[in-house]
């Protein structure tokens, strides 16, 4: 519910960006190395997040320049018989604007390298009612691929328990959006810790349709953070530390995602799909930064720019972005340096975002950031930290080109990320924030299509609020007067 308390918008008590800068004490880390405890073994405490590491050759390679380049309309894919990729079609043909907003559900991507019987645990149905309640209306679910299926290979799913349950409550119960995420952590595209090749990745998402295709409400994740994997008889093929000047990888990696849209679509199914990029699918150098990939579409170094030649019958793509705040843009740390500089040397994650709505603009694509986070170092810079994560989000919505985010994350009670069992102190951002202007527009958008299709739907000379019980809409004529939410 939005209520008007002294001329601000306040949603109920959602601002799942205060979720992740809220001040949450001394919970422990949840690294990569297991250090918030067994149940948050390898949860990689930015789950995604977590894999830059401080040895990386790629991070201290990277530069803070900035070159736009000149745009062409076709690029040859070397790779492809010589056909010509079209970067600049659109494939997205649906909703505009910041309709997609929520929070990571973790639990079945918990304890990951324990394989299918690993420590996982069903995300709680209390928390996700307690979100859905604040306004969140799109949640992403982590699952290894091991819990996904039983035998690599196949091409059905044989879900663990309680997976279909949490699907079916959250699209069905709370009517919103679940976005099926493969998520195997550090073990990126393995199973079992073996690297997985492009059919059994195929057969993946052709399982995933036939399981989920008919549900409206699910989105397909098409992978969390893709590295490692098995392409041209090599394993470990997808590596984030290689520069890729010459874009072997990226069109590979373009090869596997354009075959799992086909095999989506071959199946009948028109669900939302979100393609991640490599080297982390981060937002900062998703476009290559001046410092990864092939020369492509305008851009010296392109970094994933060749993925907006994807196609798709549906145009229902969406492309996958990461962003952290801390320095490192893993997760793993507090502070939010990282808005203004890497660690690594150059610009931070306000630059970069800038560079990934310019490319999303220059080839009409849209974005969703499925992992966000920036954690409080209660030093002080708490309050400066919530204005930068503000400004940020407000650029993202501004941009036209983001359908939403997700924060990271509740379900691991024992890391610093989790926004469950640090609850309230999740709400501390919550009067007049810009997330409750975007969950303003977002309700007022859904209960301005719904009184119009009762408009149609009713019969001649009725009210649309007529139309089987109370009509709702007097609840959001709320701070209409205030033009920074409007």
């Amino acid at each position: 519910m939005l209520l008007c308390f002294r001329g601000s918008v306040v949603a109920g008590a959602l601002l799942l960006h205060a979720l992740s800068v809220a001040t949450v004490g001394e919970a422990p880390f949840c690294t990569r190395q297991g250090g918030g405890g067994d149940r948050c073994d390898e949860l990689a405490a930015g789950g995604g997040g977590a894999g830059e590491d401080t040895t990386s050759l790629l991070m201290s390679r990277v530069k803070g320049v900035r070159r736009a380049g000149g745009e062409r309309r076709l690029h040859m894919d070397v790779n492809a018989s010589s056909e010509q990729l079209d970067l600049y079609q659109s494939n997205y043909r649906g909703e505009n604007g910041m309709w997609c907003v929520g929070i990571n559900a973790v639990g079945y991507d918990l304890a990951a390298r324990g394989g299918r019987n690993g420590a996982w645990i069903q995300p709680s149905k209390k928390a996700l009612k307690y979100f859905r309640d604040q306004g969140s209306n799109c949640f992403r679910l982590p699952i290894t691929w091991e819990r996904l299926q039983s035998t690599l290979g196949d091409d059905f799913v044989d879900l663990i328990e309680g997976v279909d349950d949490t699907v079916n409550y959250i699209t069905n119960e709370l009517n919103a959006y679940v976005i099926i995420d493969p998520h195997n952590n550090d073990q990126g595209l393995q199973y079992n810790g073996q690297d997985v090749n492009l059919q059994q990745f195929v057969n993946l998402w052709k399982g995933i349709t036939k399981q989920w295709g008919s549900n409206s409400k699910a989105i397909f994740g098409l992978y969390n953070e893709p590295r490692y994997g098995y392409a041209d008889g090599k394993n470990g093929y997808f590596d984030p530390d290689s520069l890729d000047s010459d874009g072997q990888q990226i069109k590979t990696w373009f090869n596997w995602m354009q075959a799992a849209i086909d095999a989506v679509r071959n199946l009948g199914a028109d669900n939302l799909i979100l393609v991640p990029g490599l080297h982390w699918t981060g937002s900062r150098d998703w476009s290559g930064a001046d410092w990864w990939g092939e020369s492509i579409g305008g851009y010296p170094k392109g970094g994933n720019t060749r993925l907006a030649g994807l196609t798709d019958p549906k145009q229902r793509i969406a492309y996958d972005v990461h962003q952290y705040m801390d320095k490192k843009f893993t997760g793993e740390a507090v502070g939010c340096g990282g808005h203004a500089q890497s660690e690594w040397g150059g610009a931070g994650g306000d630059w970069g975002l800038g560079l990934t709505i310019d490319w999303a603009k220059r080839f009409k694509k849209k974005l969703i950031m499925t992992e966000i986070g920036s954690w409080p170092a209660n030093d002080g810079s708490n309050s400066e930290c919530k204005r930068l994560m503000g400004d940020f989000l407000k650029r993202m919505d501004d941009s036209g080109v983001f359908i939403g985010y997700q924060v990271w994350q509740f379900g691991c009670d024992g890391c610093m990320a989790d926004q469950w069992t640090l609850e309230p102190y999740n709400l501390d951002w919550s009067p007049g924030t810009l997330f409750a202007c975007i969950v303003q527009k977002v309700t007022l958008g859904l209960v301005w299509r719904r009184l119009r299709q009762r408009r149609h739907s009713a019969s001649p000379g009725k009210s649309p609020c007529s139309m089987g019980g109370a009509c709702m809409l007097v609840m959001y004529r709320v701070c209409l007067h205030n033009v920074d939410c409007l």
